[in-house]
């Protein structure tokens, strides 16, 4: 049987009951899983393939449903009633996200932590940095880090390619009210931009 390490994300599942961050976690879970399944494909093990695909279609079933009452093993029974709520009444912060990227079909838990995130009160930054490119997925796993459990990266983009040494990104954010992000990430380097809500 796989077994994948999955006892953090077990506490903090049990810690945090709110939506944003029962979002976000689900979110992770679902890149951890799915990361472990492409590993076992590539090393042409079918059955354990197999056995993280059926966890991860349960996990993806659940996007877009409540997860306040659910406790981490639920997680893994597939979700097969109640619709969907539709997430209307909010523009999405559609002055600094494009409605089309939150709109992809692999964007589905980004756009619903927008959602909870404008709804609830938080705000949102952005974050401009300019890396080597081999440093960027060990960059976003830090910064992820640091700011948990406060802040949520929504997501990345690509801002700029200068040359092959040097790539930027622009990372967009949701931080609980009244979070300074530009203050508690003393150890990120890059442009923190406060974009809608709380206060510079």
């Amino acid at each position: 049987m796989v077994q994948v390490d999955l006892s953090q994300y077990e506490k903090n599942w049990t810690l945090w009951k709110d939506p944003i961050r029962r979002t976000a976690l689900l979110r992770d879970l679902i890149e951890v899983v799915h990361a472990k399944r492409t590993e076992l494909l590539a090393n042409g093990d079918k059955k354990g393939t197999q056995s993280l695909e059926v966890k991860e279609k349960s996990l993806l079933s659940h996007i877009g449903h409540d997860l306040s009452t659910l406790n981490f093993d639920d997680l893994y029974r597939p979700q097969t009633h109640t619709k969907k709520p539709k997430l209307e009444g909010h523009s999405l912060w559609s002055r600094h996200l494009e409605p089309a990227k939150l709109a992809r079909f692999d964007r589905a838990l980004e756009k619903q932590l927008a959602y909870h995130a404008q709804s609830l009160g938080w705000s949102l930054w952005s974050l401009q940095a300019t890396l080597n490119p081999k440093e960027v997925q060990l960059f976003h796993e830090n910064l992820k880090k640091e700011l948990w459990p406060q802040s949520i990266i929504l997501y990345v983009e690509t801002h700029g390619l200068l040359s092959e040494n040097e790539w930027t990104g622009l990372w967009f954010i949701i931080a609980e009210h009244g979070t300074h992000l530009d203050s508690i990430t003393s150890r990120t380097t890059g442009q923190w931009t406060l974009l809608e809500g709380g206060s510079s």
